[in-house]
């Protein structure tokens, strides 16, 4: 899924602690192919291809405590008035689904950028261990060791009820 994040920007990763004590987990960062002030487009092969590379995460994923997975873009600087109205896709998959469904959120007007968002939905954990499985499979991400040695400091923090939100930024 690391493919429709743009190289060089930040990428920002929170994690909160729910009411019903589940975790939720954020990978943020632009979206690679976004053009300036302009609407995204999606046909069915772009969508067959994040649908399936979403799935292929989610099969190699090992954790049995991440319950459900969404994929969605989301307005950068963006001013609604519902003037210029159109849909984006929404991917999604859960625990006992076999394939990714795919639904579609309305936008009112014409961002001056999109951000990519994969959102996690995690069981109650003591361990840091799922949301660092789910980071490297579905991210490919190579963080060097400082910046592991941070994002693991904030998921325990998270975990510790030290807070109840944490965020890591990386660029």
């Amino acid at each position: 899924m690391e493919r429709y994040f743009k190289i060089g920007t930040d990428l920002t990763i929170s994690l909160r602690k729910t009411n019903y004590n589940n975790f939720v987990m954020v990978i943020e960062g632009d979206y690679r192919y976004s053009m300036r002030k302009a609407q995204i487009h999606f046909n069915k092969e772009i969508i067959e291809e994040i649908k399936s590379g979403l799935l292929n995460c989610w099969k190699n994923t090992k954790t049995k405590k991440l319950k459900s997975v969404r994929f969605y873009f989301d307005e950068i600087d963006w001013y609604d008035n519902l003037v210029d109205a159109y849909t984006t896709p929404i991917f999604y998959m859960e625990r006992g689904k076999k394939k990714p469904r795919v639904a579609y959120q309305e936008h009112g007007s014409i961002p001056k950028e999109w951000a990519a968002k994969l959102c996690f939905l995690f069981e109650t954990t003591t361990k840091i261990t799922p949301f660092m499985e789910v980071v490297g499979k579905f991210f490919d991400a190579s963080f060097d060791k400082e910046e592991t040695k941070r994002l693991e400091k904030m998921f325990r923090s998270v975990l510790k009820n030290k807070t109840n939100y944490d965020v890591f930024v990386t660029l």
